[in-house]
């Protein structure tokens, strides 16, 4: 990974970075997902009169690549001291890259992950430059890691969290979790061209509402209304596994995750967890107001959520019954995505 971070050192970054990991898989599971480009990024490479660097690593990848036809690759550069691990082909507006290697940017100890430093050394040094800048870079995990990983890592490591938060992305998948099966067709970053930043749903939508945020960006964003009916649908479709996980802690006395999971809830901003923590109605008062921010955006956008307000409401006074209650929620659940997730 080394041959990544002293290419960059002697290279002008470009206008949009791509990091695909462990993307060699993703042509073979979803054909219309290109090695090379993810079909968003191909559609943007056509529309626009920027540079573009495109990187893939994985061990898996095998010559001879495969190269869209739509963008013919014209020139071979292949580093003598990379021993084939380290492949880079050029055009005067597209770089692509392709590492042979796994990233492995963490380690498992005590039963959980930990970044390592030094294995994210190169992507922090892309990083550092990017912001410096002002391009723009983003990444997509493929391996069945979750994106937030390496989103949340970089986000503390920068004190320019504005910065960081409006030119790089490593989540931009709707459900977060990347895999080689992943649909990228339906999963894009929201990007801004006109401002030249990408858009978070996670940090907009703490401060704007719905139609706020179509004024703003409506025009110059496709598909963004469609976006934020899938983040929001995905956000609500997950959110019993982690309230049942808390629910069960908290019968047994163990209040610990509920209360780290409310202090890291955006959704809490402006909300006051000051009461007893150890009364069992205000933990299911507290779990009820986490769904309606992302049903109320639903029904902005003219979904009937009338049957999953209703058992939204009904969590103080029936999610005793959690199994039951789960089990009508993933129906209702399921109704809305079979008529509106895209």
């Amino acid at each position: 990974m080394i041959h990544l971070e002293r290419y960059f050192q002697i290279n002008q970054i470009p206008d949009i970075t791509y990091i695909g990991i462990g993307s060699a898989c993703i042509r073979d599971s979803k054909p219309e997902n290109m090695q090379q480009f993810p079909p968003w990024l191909e559609t943007e490479f056509r529309n626009l009169n920027k540079t573009f660097c495109l990187i893939n690593i994985d061990p898996k990848f095998e010559s001879p690549y495969l190269l869209t036809q739509l963008l013919p690759i014209e020139e071979d550069i292949n580093s003598s001291s990379s021993d084939g691990l380290f492949k880079v082909f050029k055009t005067e507006r597209l770089t692509c890259i392709y590492i042979n290697e796994a990233l492995d940017f963490y380690d498992w100890i005590d039963n959980k992950y930990i970044i390592n430093e030094e294995k994210t050394k190169p992507l922090d040094t892309i990083n550092k430059l990017v912001m410096g800048n002002s391009k723009l870079l983003i990444s997509g995990i493929y391996t069945g890691m979750s994106n937030d990983i390496l989103e949340q890592y970089f986000n503390s490591l920068y004190s320019e969290k504005y910065t960081f938060n409006t030119l790089i992305t490593y989540n931009f998948m709707d459900d977060k979790e990347g895999s080689c099966m992943v649909d990228l067709t339906k999963n894009f970053p929201l990007i801004d061209y006109k401002i030249n930043q990408i858009i978070k749903l996670d940090i907009i939508l703490n401060d704007l509402d719905l139609e706020t945020i179509k004024c703003i960006y409506g025009e110059n964003i496709n598909g963004l209304e469609q976006k934020i009916i899938n983040w929001s649908i995905n956000k609500l479709k997950k959110l019993p596994n982690m309230e049942m996980y808390l629910y069960r802690n908290y019968i047994n006395n163990n209040y610990q995750p509920f209360m780290e999971w409310t202090k890291n809830m955006s959704s809490f901003k402006n909300m006051d967890l000051s009461k007893d923590d150890t009364d069992i109605n205000q933990m299911l008062e507290t779990i009820n107001l986490t769904y309606l921010p992302y049903a109320s955006l639903l029904k902005s956008s003219g979904i009937d959520i009338s049957d999953l307000y209703k058992l939204i409401q009904s969590i103080p006074t029936t999610f005793l019954d959690i199994y039951t209650w789960s089990s009508d929620y993933t129906r209702t659940i399921n109704l809305i995505i079979e008529k509106h997730l895209k």
